[in-house]
C-alpha cells in the first residue's frame, strides 16, 4: 500500500538531522514531522520547502509543553504545568494554551504535543514531576481543560499524554521500559481519570511506552491492541487520533516490529522512528502478509485525513507574536503567582544589607550557578552575597561572616537522565553542611519533592527555573507575603 508512509512522522532535529534526508522522507510519502529546536525563520523556511515537495499537506508537531520558547529562541517560555496549578488560577492555564498556539502557528506548527495529564504521584519519577499539573486527577483535569480550550481557541491541535498514565513510574522510558504493577481498578480510579474526563476535548492521545501486566501481560501499552483498541477506544469510548510516543525511545526501539505492532494495535500515527525507510518496509511486509489488516491502515489514514481537515486557517502568521510583551507579561505573572512556601518563615529570612551565603549542591564555582538571576535580584535588593564552595562556607561560618545560608536546588525532569533528585552522596554532604548553619532557607526551582530529609527554617518552591521565577523568589525572601501559591501536590 503506497500511502501507508503517511502515518509515519519522523523526528527532525535542527542542526543535527540532514535536511536532504528529510526531503527523501517526504518523497517516500511521510505525513508529517516532529520538530526539535530551530530558529524561527529556519523553521518556517524548512516547513515551506517541505510542503512544496509533498504530495499531501504535511502536519508538523512539536513538544511545546511550556511554550514555543522551550525549544525555539525568541519564543515565550512559560513556567511548568505544576507552577500553573500552584497559582490556583485556571485562567493562567488558558493563557498558556493561547500563547503557545499563537506562537506555534506563526512557525507553521499546528499540532502541539501537550498537555501532559499524567499524575505527579511518584516523587522518584524522573520524567513526569513538574510536567504534571498535580497528583490529583481532579486538579489535572481542571487545569488541562483550560489549557486545551486555549489551544482550541487559536485553532491548534492538542494531544493528551502519556496514556494510560506515566505518573507512577520510577524509570525513564527514554532509557528502558518502565514496569507499573497497578491493578486495573487502581488505574481506573486515578491514572486514567484525566483521560476519561478530557476525552471529548482531546484531538489526539499519545500512548506511553509502559509495561502494565494488569492490562496486557505480553506487549507494552504503546504496542498493545488490548490497551489501544479495546481499552482506550472501545471501553472508554475515545474516538480521536492515537499516536505512539517516540518509537526511537529505548523502551521499544530495539524491537524491529514495534511500529507494525503499534499500527495493528490501533495507533494512527507512528512518531519518531529510528529509521523511517525501514519502518515503511516493515509496514508494507506486514500488509502484504496479512498480519496488518488493510482496514486498520485505511482507518488510520481516514483518522489522519479528518485530523488535517480540522486545522483552521493553516497559514503562517507574523513572527512578531513570538516573545511578544503580552505573552511575556503572562509568563511573569504565572511565575510570581506560583511561588509556594513549603515551610513559611515567621519573619523575612533575609534583610537588605545583610550578608548571606548562597550555595548550589554539586556546584563548585559561581560561574556554574544555575541561579544567576536569583542572586542578581538579591544583590539589586541590597543583599550582600558571600559565595563559593562548601569549604569557603566553612571558613565564612568560622569567621562569623554570615548568619544565613540559601540553598538553590535545580531538580527537574530531563529525558535520558534517568534520575531527578540529588544523589545519595550529594544529599548526605548537604545535610552535614547545613547542620553547622544557623539559619537555613531552601529554594527549589523545580521539583517540590526535594525538601524531604533536610533540616531548614524556611522552604520555598517555584516549580520552575525560569528567570521570572528566580527573580520572584528572591523578592519573596525579603517579603514572604509575596509568595501566595497553593501547594499542588501532597508531600
Amino acid at each position: 500500500m503506497e500511502n501507508v508512509a503517511q502515518i509515519v512522522f519522523p523526528g527532525f532535529w535542527f542542526g543535527k538531522t540532514d535536511p536532504q534526508e528529510a526531503e527523501r522522507w517526504v518523497e517516500m510519502g511521510v505525513g508529517g514531522f516532529c520538530l526539535y529546536g530551530g530558529k524561527p525563520e529556519e523553521i518556517r523556511s524548512f516547513i515551506t520547502k517541505l510542503q512544496k515537495k509533498s504530495k499531501v499537506p504535511l502536519l508538523f508537531c512539536a513538544d511545546y509543553e511550556n511554550g514555543v520558547g522551550q525549544w525555539v529562541p525568541g519564543g515565550t517560555e512559560f513556567p511548568s504545568n505544576m507552577a500553573v496549578a500552584a497559582t490556583g488560577s485556571e485562567d493562567f492555564a488558558l493563557k498558556k494554551g493561547i500563547a503557545t498556539a499563537r506562537e506555534a502557528k506563526a512557525l507553521g506548527v499546528y499540532w502541539v504535543l501537550a498537555p501532559v495529564v499524567d499524575l505527579a504521584s511518584c516523587p522518584d519519577n524522573p520524567i513526569v514531576n513538574i510536567r504534571a499539573f498535580s497528583d490529583s486527577p481532579l486538579l489535572v483535569s481542571r487545569f488541562a481543560t483550560s489549557y486545551l480550550q486555549g489551544l482550541k481557541k487559536e485553532g491548534v491541535i492538542n494531544c493528551l499524554k502519556h496514556f494510560p498514565g506515566h505518573g507512577e513510574s520510577r524509570f525513564d522510558s527514554h532509557l528502558e521500559l518502565p514496569l507499573l504493577n497497578l491493578s486495573r481498578a487502581q488505574l481506573l480510579q486515578r491514572e486514567v481519570k484525566p483521560y476519561q474526563n478530557l476525552k471529548d476535548l482531546a484531538d489526539a492521545v499519545m500512548v506511553g511506552h509502559l509495561k502494565i501486566p494488569s492490562l496486557d501481560k505480553q506487549f507494552p501499552t504503546s504496542l498493545s491492541r488490548l490497551v489501544i483498541s479495546d481499552f482506550l477506544k472501545k471501553e472508554m469510548g475515545y474516538e480521536g487520533l492515537v499516536v505512539t510516543d517516540a518509537l526511537a525511545m529505548k523502551a521499544v526501539s530495539e524491537d524491529s516490529q514495534a511500529g507494525a505492532w503499534a499500527l495493528e494495535a490501533g495507533a494512527d500515527i507512528l512518531l519518531v522512528p529510528e529509521d523511517p525507510f525501514k519502518l515503511r518496509k516493515t509496514l508494507e511486509r506486514g500488509i502484504s502478509s496479512g498480519t496488518i489488516p488493510e482496514e486498520r491502515v485505511q482507518s488510520a489514514l481516514k483518522n489522519l485525513a479528518f485530523f488535517r481537515k480540522n486545522i483552521k486557517n493553516p497559514s503562517q502568521g507574523s513572527l512578531d507574536v513570538l516573545g511578544c510583551s503580552e505573552h511575556a507579561l503572562w509568563a511573569k505573572q504565572m511565575a510570581e503567582s506560583a511561588l509556594s512556601w513549603v515551610r513559611p518563615p515567621s519573619h523575612p529570612p533575609v534583610k537588605s544589607g545583610e550578608k548571606i551565603f548562597y550555595l548550589e549542591p554539586g556546584i563548585q564555582k559561581d560561574s556554574d550557578w544555575q541561579g544567576k538571576a536569583f542572586v542578581d535580584e538579591l544583590r539589586k535588593l541590597g543583599v550582600r552575597i558571600l559565595s563559593g564552595t562548601p569549604s569557603s562556607l566553612q571558613i565564612s561560618l568560622a569567621r562569623n561572616q554570615t548568619q544565613s545560608t540559601l540553598v538553590g536546588i535545580f531538580s527537574k525532569p530531563q529525558a535520558y537522565s534517568g534520575a531527578i533528585h540529588l544523589n545519595v552522596e550529594s544529599r548526605k554532604k548537604l545535610r552535614a553542611l547545613l547542620e553547622k548553619v544557623r539559619r537555613r532557607v531552601l529554594f527549589s526551582f523545580g521539583s517540590p519533592f526535594v525538601f524531604s530529609g533536610f533540616s531548614y527554617e524556611a522552604g520555598l518552591c517555584a516549580f520552575s527555573d525560569l528567570e521570572h521565577s528566580q527573580r520572584a523568589a528572591a523578592r519573596a525572601l525579603l517579603r514572604p507575603e509575596k509568595a501566595v501559591g497553593r501547594w499542588p501536590v501532597s508531600l
